[in-house]
């Protein structure tokens, strides 16, 4: 090498050596980014694919995992695909196969949460009565069963069933609670399930006794209610099971099981339209009709909160509109797309009906709202409203994470999200159609999927309705619970002696 070249050489590397570094950097730094923000090159087609993530984990676990019929390994996995649409199933020894389709996309990770179910269902008789079933209540959590039998001397006895019970409590289940000389009586069950209303009536009289569901009672003068005067009245328990509430065209009472107080709520005019609820907590919600005529048109509504003790009003929305015309939501039907929350006002397209029912659910920050012609959800912390079914619904039932809720209208059976977490797109605000499902339908406590009884068979099956799994058949059920542990469905069935036979389904 000549003196000059060897000169030049020792010129250039300082200069070449950082502009070379920096696109070494620059080059590492676009792969980075590339390989996080969901890109993959394939060297060998000479390509770069525009990938996602699905993350499978299944209950129960070490399920195989397909992805388009190839075997890509063992829940729980996660695993990178390309955009685009799969066939997503799991099988495993002894279980039924689950099977989905899904869309990845792009830079997102796409969870999926399969629920499996038992290949073979294994049924076994837990209890039998001796004496012949007359009625049968269970509690608005599913969790009480109370029955009246009908002993063999003619008398009559009244159990408890309690689905959801400690492991360390060796208790005998089901216990009787009360020995009674009529089947003349109604029970209503506090929403816990540990309290209920016995009402016992005769030729002459209506008696009402406050019984304590997890042990033995008698029908006395120390859990007589003094109801006399109201029997007339619609009954119903508080949702924070320590009140009774009376409601009748006059009044609104309520009745404080632990105090032995009455208070007078709410003094009605005949000319208003009032609707009310409670809360899990210590207080009523009174929807009252106002009579405006500046608005033509239009519904107008206040709502209130007050103490169950009758202190504390609290105006919580001073003016509710609603259209008085179905015409302003007929268009909403034929082309909804989207969900979008909207402010209340005079003005507001998406508000129309008279106010039928409502139920407040601390728990899901909120409240439901059904009217003539829709129902609605109103978010107490923002004060905006949430457009449900442009149609009249029947509220079912909430999930157990309050997330969701399970609604009726006239098109079929729904299911209503109204939050999501925000990285989570597999969600979206708004409702759901079930196409599988055709009657109403309860949650498994994991919120993750929902079952219900048609014809004579009880079906399971994802919350979005996919998955539909029979798990038992008979035409002899009087009610049917699934557990809090998700491995045993209750059946609570009459044979043709009359006879409750429970019956334990595991399927998980």
């Amino acid at each position: 090498m000549s003196e000059e070249h060897k000169n030049l050489k020792d010129k250039l590397i300082p200069v070449l050596l950082p502009i070379l570094s920096s696109i070494i950097i620059l080059l590492g730094a676009t792969i980075i980014y590339l390989y996080s923000s969901g890109y993959r090159i394939d060297i060998l087609k000479r390509e770069i694919n525009i990938t996602g993530v699905i993350t499978v984990q299944s209950e129960p676990s070490i399920a195989d995992l397909y992805v388009n019929e190839e075997n890509i390994g063992k829940t729980p996995r996660s695993h990178v695909l390309k955009v685009g649409d799969y066939d997503i199933s799991l099988r495993k020894d002894n279980y039924r196969d689950w099977s989905k389709k899904i869309t990845v996309f792009e830079g997102k990770s796409t969870p999926i949460s399969p629920f499996l179910i038992y290949e073979t269902i294994a049924s076994k008789e837990k209890w039998k009565s001796e004496g012949v079933i007359e009625k049968i209540w269970i509690n608005e959590t599913r969790n009480n069963i109370l029955f009246l039998q009908k002993d063999s001397n003619s008398s009559y006895s009244l159990w408890e069933y309690t689905i959801n019970t400690p492991i360390w409590d060796f208790s005998t289940n089901p216990v009787k609670i009360l020995d009674i000389e009529t089947n003349k009586i109604s029970i209503s069950i506090s929403p816990n399930g540990q309290r209920a209303i016995l009402t016992s009536t005769d030729s002459e009289n209506t008696t009402f006794y406050l019984l304590n569901t997890q042990q033995l009672n008698t029908l006395g003068s120390s859990n007589q209610l003094p109801f006399g005067n109201y029997s007339k009245y619609t009954m119903s328990w508080s949702k924070n099971n320590r009140y009774i509430m009376f409601d009748s065209s006059k009044e609104l009472l309520s009745y404080d099981i632990e105090k032995r107080t009455f208070t007078t709520l709410l003094k009605k005019d005949p000319l208003v339209k009032y609707l009310w609820d409670t809360d899990t907590e210590n207080f009523l919600y009174i929807i009252t009709e106002i009579i405006n005529d500046e608005l033509e048109d239009i519904y107008t509504y206040s709502l209130v909160q007050k103490s169950l003790t009758g202190n504390n009003t609290k105006t919580i929305i001073e003016k509710i509109y609603l259209q008085e015309s179905e015409e302003y939501i007929k268009e909403y039907r034929e082309t909804i797309s989207n969900w979008q929350e909207f402010s209340n006002s005079p003005e507001s397209t998406q508000s129309a009906g008279e106010i039928k029912d409502l139920d407040v659910n601390i728990n899901a920050e909120g409240m439901y709202i059904s009217t003539s012609f829709a129902s609605y959800w109103y978010f107490i912390d923002t004060s905006k409203f949430l457009m449900i079914s442009p149609y009249p619904t029947e509220l079912l039932s909430y999930s157990p994470n309050f997330v969701q809720l399970g609604i009726k209208d006239s098109t079929g059976y729904h299911i209503f999200t109204s939050d999501k977490e925000e990285e989570d797109h597999t969600v979206e605000i708004g409702s759901k159609s079930l196409e599988n499902v055709k009657s109403n339908f309860f949650w498994l406590s994991n919120s993750s999927c929902i079952y219900f009884k048609e014809d004579n068979s009880i079906y399971i099956t994802d919350k979005d309705g996919d998955n539909k799994y029979q798990l038992v058949d008979s035409d002899n059920i009087l009610e049917y619970v699934i557990n809090n542990a998700r491995e045993i469905l209750y059946t609570f069935e009459k044979d043709s002696d009359g006879r409750l036979t429970i019956v334990e389904n595991k399927f998980h």
